[in-house]
Order: C-alpha cells, then structure tokens, then sequence
C-alpha cells in the first residue's frame, strides 16, 4: 500500500497525491507537470526540452551532457513532483486535510469520504446541532479524526497533539 495526503477545498473536491517518489513524473516528466496542472513548471520543461534538442545537434560532448540534464530532470520531477503538486493545491485553496494508505488515488479518496462517512453517522440525531467543531482531517499516526483546533500540521502531514510533540522531536 502507498501514503496519499488528502486534499480538499471549500466546495469539498477531494484530490489524492501520493507521497514519495513518482515514476510517470519519471518517465513522462513534461507531459506528466501538464495533466497534473504545473503548467509553470510543465512550459519552462518543455521550453528546456527544444534547448536541449538544438545543442545535442552541436556536437557529440554536448550531446552527452543534455542527456545527462534530462537525466537529472526527471529524477527531480520523480523525488519531488508529488510534492510540488501538493504545494500547487494549496495555492489552489486546497486544505491538507488527512493522510490515507491505499492502494490508489481513487482508493485512497474513497478511504477518506468513507471515515468521514462513518464519523457523520456515528453522531445521534440529537447532538447534530452542537457547536463541536467539525472533522477537518486525521492524524498521520494513528488516523485520530480532528477538528482546526486539535490539528497539527508539520512538513506536510497532520498530527494529533500527542503525536505532533513526537514528529517535532519533543519526545
């Protein structure tokens, strides 16, 4: 099974990135930065891309070292392309709002709608009306549903506040 950040918005889109290394921002380094919307980062690539191809043509020196900047391109986009991903929903107005193991997006999506599925249908009837905070997302640790209030977030991932002093290094 892989980890996937979860990510929602305002208007309760859910989008699911995997953590870790990616292998189609590998393998298909311009094309993947385009459908996974890091259109930015997918234009400057591919401007790099025409670049490459005219000074491979100079000689074959220069035709080793473009090979070896392609190279190193696609590591980078395969160690850290999820992540610039995240980052973009962010700008987006996307919320980290838990961390799930599935064994795909789409799995991992329904993981998530379905704890909070289950968190909804777990309130009596009578205790709707509350002013109890709502679920915003789940603990990287040990999947503990929290509010705003009770969450914290450390390089990217969310922590109860029993779990939080352990990522932090305090215990």
């Amino acid at each position: 099974m892989k980890t996937y950040n979860i990510y929602k918005n305002a208007s309760n889109h859910v989008e699911a990135v995997k953590q870790g290394w990616s292998w189609p921002g590998f393998f298909f380094t311009i094309i993947w930065c385009f459908v996974k919307g890091l259109y930015g980062l997918g234009a400057v690539l591919l401007l790099l891309a025409f670049v490459f191809a005219r000074a491979s043509v100079e000689s074959e020196a220069m035709n080793v070292l473009t090979w070896l900047a392609r190279l190193g391109i696609a590591i980078w986009i395969g160690v850290s392309g999820n992540e610039m991903r995240g980052k973009k929903l962010q700008e987006k107005g996307y919320d980290l709002a838990g961390t799930v193991s599935a064994n795909s997006p789409e799995e991992a999506v329904a993981e998530f709608e379905k704890k909070g599925a289950q968190l909804a249908s777990s309130v009596p009837a009578n205790q709707s009306q509350t002013k109890e905070s709502p679920i915003t997302g789940y603990c990287s640790k040990c999947n503990k549903p929290l509010s705003e209030e009770e969450s914290h977030k450390f390089l990217g991932k969310i922590y109860c506040p029993e779990h939080y002093e352990q990522a932090i290094g305090l215990k």
